[in-house]
């Protein structure tokens, strides 16, 4: 989540060491009239920018961890998700990752003032004592790799995913990205010189003291649009997953109504007389079931969630998002068993092979019938036909229940006449736009600390821009 934070602290940071390194010109030019070699004052630049990297550090790492410990206070380890209510989160603070955030900032530091420093130290003294900004010569461009580089990313965009991953794409954004830092010079004079003119005094001097200082503009520009990019690359990821999550819950919650009692590992269940009853209501059309049990494809390894569904009215895979289905349904003496994305990656499982799948101590052959993706089950889940789980363990308990109410039917006319039949129990009664806004709420509560951090990212890009402009006041 912190990542554009990282960044653009690190920017800026770039950012404000060159800018206040290419300010002490005059002064360096000074140091060298009174003997001091340029070895030596590019070594007291150094020295000055590890011990103010080194502070930056030291400083940003105390306020990160009041922060954070401020907010597992405040909103808790699932970051007001909800998840976890009962738990006391910790705050986990490993020392190689607070030497390398201190590395890390003395580095930056350090590359920042470096290239300005070589740059005062190769000036003449004559001429970096002499009235006037020695920054302020022309923009050098480099429109040939400018455009090699925009040539490679289009090529890029036309590759093939590689393992499945859009890396080519991800390529391509790097390769545009530096162009834009490259072409950032040429952008700079092509924008003031066509900037629009106006009459009032204030804005005839700020567009003066850009033109004038043209290099400061450079530097702070191409820090804002590296960090620009990065909170909108985040963005953009947020509404992306949010976006997959509602099509999936739109896609894997096809009945009218929904009930639940227990889940995995847990006791409470409902029996056959029960369902029996709610399936028969007034206004219901069909229904289906379905029981949560645990379950392991390696002994070795963490369970998975087995979920076990009737298939009376509505095919299995037709209430799965399913990726990928095998070309032949049938294996002799093995039962179809359609896999989440997160269990075939895990456990290595490819579409149509077959596996062992051990359920309540017993083992039970399977093939993979397809493979479907899952934003619920973390370690998991292994979805197969009631008639098949029965068979192998003999329970015929039921966790969940799907009603297909009739033509003109409203869900809510039916919540009493159900309430009327469910134990005295827990349980959940949800229609598909409940879930859907609940599963969409919850994915909002986690993701509110991503927007935080993009606020605290654009304060950081302010403050970057009053540090550019002060540098050259």
């Amino acid at each position: 989540h912190s990542f554009p934070t990282r960044r653009s602290s690190d920017l800026y940071s770039y950012s404000t060491q060159s800018l206040a390194t290419l300010r002490r010109r005059r002064e360096f030019a000074v140091l060298h009239a009174l003997g001091v070699t340029r070895g030596q004052q590019l070594a007291l630049v150094l020295a000055s920018s590890v011990i103010i990297g080194a502070c930056g550090a030291v400083l940003g790492i105390a306020l990160g961890l009041v922060a954070a410990r401020i907010g597992l206070d405040s909103i808790g380890g699932d970051l007001g998700a909800g998840y976890f209510r009962g738990m006391a989160a910790e705050l986990e603070v490993r020392g190689w990752e607070i030497a390398a955030f201190c590395v890390l900032g003395v580095g930056v530091a350090i590359a920042g003032a470096l290239r300005p420093a070589i740059e005062a130290a190769r000036v003449p003294t004559a001429s970096a004592l002499k009235a006037g900004d020695v920054t302020s010569r022309e923009l050098r461009t480099h429109g040939r790799v400018v455009a090699v580089l925009l040539l490679l990313a289009v090529i890029a965009l036309l590759l093939p995913p590689i393992a499945g991953l859009p890396l080519p794409g991800f390529i391509a954004i790097a390769l545009l990205m530096i162009g834009a830092v490259i072409a950032m010079p040429s952008i700079v004079r092509v924008v003031l010189r066509h900037a629009p003119f106006a009459r009032a005094i204030p804005y005839q001097i700020a567009i003066a003291q850009i033109a004038g200082t043209a290099r400061y503009a450079t530097l702070s520009v191409s820090a804002i649009l590296v960090s620009f990019s990065l909170m909108v690359s985040m963005a953009i990821m947020v509404t992306s997953f949010r976006t997959s999550l509602d099509q999936w819950t739109q896609r894997i919650l096809p009945a009218d109504v929904y009930v639940r009692l227990g889940y995995v590992g847990q006791s409470a269940h409902l029996d056959a007389h029960t369902v029996q009853r709610l399936g028969h209501l007034s206004g219901v059309a069909h229904f289906e079931t379905g029981r949560f049990a645990p379950a392991q494809l390696a002994l070795d390894k963490p369970p998975v969630t087995m979920i076990a569904r009737s298939e009376d009215h509505v095919s299995i895979e037709s209430t799965l998002w399913v990726m990928d289905s095998a070309k032949a349904q049938s294996h002799d003496a093995a039962t179809p068993a359609w896999i989440s994305e997160a269990a075939a990656d895990l456990y290595g499982i490819r579409v149509g092979e077959e596996f062992d799948l051990f359920v309540s101590g017993r083992s039970l052959r399977a093939f993979a019938a397809g493979i479907w993706r899952d934003y619920e089950h973390q370690n998991g889940a292994v979805v197969i036909s009631s008639a098949d789980y029965v068979r192998v363990t003999g329970d015929t308990a039921i966790n969940t229940v799907s009603l297909w109410l009739q033509p003109g039917i409203d869900a809510h006319s039916l919540e009493n006449a159900i309430r009327d039949l469910l134990p005295p129990t827990q349980y959940d009664l949800r229609t598909p736009p409940d879930l859907r806004r609940l599963s969409l709420q919850a994915f909002d509560r986690t993701f509110a600390i991503t927007y935080l951090l993009e606020l605290v990212a654009v304060l950081i890009g302010l403050f970057g821009i009053a540090a550019g402009i002060s540098a050259h006041e």
